[in-house]
């Protein structure tokens, strides 16, 4: 009986250990260069939730993006991390654009809940609906768990500099960018 124990709570040990090592990689914040930004990306056109002045009216062309340091944020209503990540994405938006950051909130989620979402929550910066679709654009940029919420960072160049799965903070995304000043 001892002998059938002591083999229980090693192998409890062991799966307590790998679900900490788990979890540590999946919400740890990544600086990377070797994410290299596909051209799919770049030929995005989804169309805008909260329709904010946009050059290219209700849908967000991508690449009218490039060249410009980015944020992609993707999210879903019923997220409860990306529900309280959105006002230091908002924040961080109205505070650096002046020096052209750009931050882009894509909705992995139905057109209905996002509307309603931005309803109660509106931010400045432009939201775009990628639906369940937005899973696939978010794994070939690095998030290979499919989790949400996932922040990526991109430089003017178009390659991905940083990415976070989980939340990120007011004062993450202003170290991120302090990082890229020349």
């Amino acid at each position: 009986m001892k002998r059938r124990f002591k083999g229980v709570l090693g192998a409890s040990v062991v799966l307590i250990i790998l679900i900490g090592i788990t979890a540590a990689l999946l919400l740890r914040t990544t600086p990377t260069s070797k994410i290299q930004v596909t051209e799919a990306l770049w030929m995005q056109q989804l169309p805008l939730a909260n329709k904010p002045s946009s050059p290219t009216g209700p849908e967000l062309d991508f690449k009218h993006l490039h060249g410009q340091p980015l944020v992609i944020n993707f999210w879903a209503s019923w997220c409860t991390h990306c529900v309280h990540e959105m006002p230091a994405l908002d924040r961080f938006a109205k505070d650096h654009a002046s020096q052209g950051w750009q931050v882009v909130g894509v909705a992995v989620d139905r057109p209905e809940a996002v509307q309603r979402f931005l309803q109660e929550i509106p931010v400045s910066f432009p939201v775009v609906i990628a639906g369940w679709a937005g899973m696939e654009l978010m794994r070939s940029l690095g998030n290979a768990s499919g989790g949400l919420p996932y922040t990526v960072i991109l430089n003017p160049e178009g390659h991905v500099v940083m990415q976070k799965a989980g939340a990120v903070s007011t004062e993450e995304l202003r170290r991120w960018a302090a990082a890229m000043r020349p």
